[in-house]
């Protein structure tokens, strides 16, 4: 698991410097998409995983505040919550003591492994891409949630979704 300060600058700090690496090309060229990966516990916080969540918080205020700021440049900030998907995380999290990451949490993990909740993770890259490939900036600035009617449409590439 990660310390709260490396949870904190993978999740904050580093989508701050590396969005700022690249503005300066994209505005030049008048398009860009930027992508972060935040979660719902941004909203819905849940036992022990105070850094995660608010290093989560502070990267969907990211994603709306460089929205504003580039407006009319042609660069795109959006911010997806993806759900609960089947990659090295829950399993590290679904192996950890309860004691480490609390009981409900370790609960949670591991009866989303055990219903078949988790999502593969071609459904959430299918959202990224859907994202990345819009020609519109109508995304710009928002937090598009997979389980959404926004992030159903765009996951399906249904237009009435």
């Amino acid at each position: 698991m990660l310390t709260p300060a490396a949870a904190i600058t993978s999740s904050r700090l580093a989508p701050f410097a590396l969005a700022h690496a690249v503005l300066t090309g994209m505005i030049a060229a008048g398009w860009g998409r930027i992508v972060n990966v935040s979660s719902g516990t941004a909203r819905n916080p849940f036992a022990r995983t105070e850094a995660y969540s608010t290093s989560k918080t502070g990267l969907d205020m990211l994603t709306r505040q460089l929205g504003v700021e580039l407006a009319e440049t042609g660069v795109v900030v959006t911010a997806v919550y993806l759900g609960m998907v089947d990659t090295a995380m829950p399993a590290l999290i679904r192996a950890q003591s309860e004691t480490v990451i609390g009981a409900a949490t370790a609960q949670r993990f591991r009866q989303a492994r055990a219903a078949g909740a988790l999502a593969a993770p071609e459904r959430p890259a299918t959202l990224i891409a859907a994202i990345v490939a819009a020609t519109d900036s109508a995304l710009n600035g928002r937090i598009v949630d997979i389980h959404d009617e926004d992030g159903q449409r765009l996951v399906t590439g249904d237009k009435h979704a």
